[in-house]
């Protein structure tokens, strides 16, 4: 938790804007694990004015199909969750869009 803050810490004195994420957890995953370091991390969070997107209980996700066990997504996973990370960044204006080039070729 020391270093946690020590990073957000040096993000806002480089006026760096950090996100911090909590990837989605099988249903089979024991939540009060989950709850506890987000009780830890939340005044932190807090005092360093920082955005928290918690994807933890994601109903589409929440399927194990999506896991290679209760808390590591498989490739599957992985591919579905960056869609909705980027999805977020992009509506939340943490990262710009990403403009097609239609460039013809001669």
């Amino acid at each position: 938790i020391r270093y946690f803050e020590k990073l957000l810490s040096l993000c806002n004195r480089r006026n760096i804007r950090a996100v911090v994420v909590s990837h989605p957890l099988s249903e089979l995953y024991a939540l009060k694990d989950h709850e506890k370091c987000v009780a830890t991390i939340h005044p932190i969070l807090r005092k360093y004015n920082t955005t928290y997107l918690d994807y933890t209980v994601l109903k589409e996700m929440g399927s194990i199909r999506w896991y290679a066990d209760a808390s590591h997504l498989n490739h599957l996973g992985v591919a579905k969750f960056n869609e909705l990370l980027i999805h977020d960044l992009i509506k939340n204006i943490f990262i710009p869009e990403r403009k097609q080039s239609h460039e013809s070729t001669p």
